[in-house]
């Protein structure tokens, strides 16, 4: 199980302690897509390339949440694999495995979105306010609540 850095905060539940209604979930990820950044809309471009064997795709809103992850203002990004439709045979992200997706974090530094880790889990919920939580499913069957605010920031390399 991969392990990161800005996700030692958590709080740890089962996955069959979820019941099947929170599997439908009420999705709200912020800005629709064509009020994302332009540093935003690159990245997902990539991540698409990278993802998709004809590198041709398109995240849905499951997969991209710019939002404020450590509380200075600014808009950060996390994306989901899980939430990329590829148009080729696979349909699914390369980065995706039968349940689980790379996750990766971005914090913004000025224009750009700089990435902060990457794990792998994926994304049951999301409540942006009054500061964001993630309910992340874990590849050990647990469900991890992730408060991107309490978290440590890693250190820059």
């Amino acid at each position: 199980m991969i392990r990161s850095t800005l996700f030692q905060h958590r709080t740890r539940t089962s996955i069959s302690g979820f019941m099947t209604a929170s599997l439908l979930l009420f999705w709200t990820s912020g800005a629709s897509a064509s009020l994302y950044s332009k540093a935003t809309h690159y990245l997902i471009d990539q991540q698409i390339k990278a993802g998709c064997v004809d590198g041709v795709g398109r995240f849905d809103h499951k997969g991209v949440f710019e939002v404020d992850l450590n509380g200075d203002g600014k808009l950060d990004l996390v994306l989901s694999h899980q939430g990329l439709h590829c148009s080729d045979t696979m349909a699914r992200s390369s980065k995706c495995d039968v349940q689980f997706c790379s996750i990766l974090v971005y914090f913004r530094q000025g224009k750009l979105l700089k990435k902060q880790d990457e794990f792998v889990g994926y994304i049951l919920s999301f409540r942006a306010a009054p500061e964001p939580v993630f309910d992340i499913a874990e590849i050990d069957g647990t469900v991890t609540q992730w408060h991107p605010r309490a978290s440590h920031t890693p250190t820059h390399p």
